[in-house]
């Protein structure tokens, strides 16, 4: 399984790496995935050869920049679709990053 949990001050400060900046959408992030009935810290599973579409959905969220937001909340995105070009190109880079953590341990 990979956790993922949005990049808030706090969680930031726990990881004590100062390569990993704080997500300034956090806070939004968090409240809206109460809303939807979820929590802010998920496990998903992961195998060989695919992980779960909800996955790369929650990843879509995780990833959205102010720059993708357009000034829109995050309520009003459809994550089952792409939001954009370099907000995809992130979601699919942290799973490639999190296979090479998950490989060098």
């Amino acid at each position: 399984t990979v956790g993922i949990a949005p990049r808030t001050e706090s969680f930031v400060k726990e990881l004590a790496n100062a390569d990993v900046p704080v997500d300034p959408l956090a806070e939004e992030k968090i409240a809206f995935l109460n809303s939807v009935g979820r929590d802010s810290m998920v496990d998903f599973p992961c195998y060989a050869d695919r992980y779960p579409v909800e996955m790369l959905q929650y990843l879509r969220l995780m990833q959205m920049t102010p720059d993708d937001t357009r000034g829109k909340k995050l309520k009003d995105f459809d994550y089952t679709r792409t939001i954009s070009a370099g907000n995809e190109a992130a979601a699919l880079n942290s799973v490639v990053e999190a296979v090479k953590r998950q490989l060098s341990n």
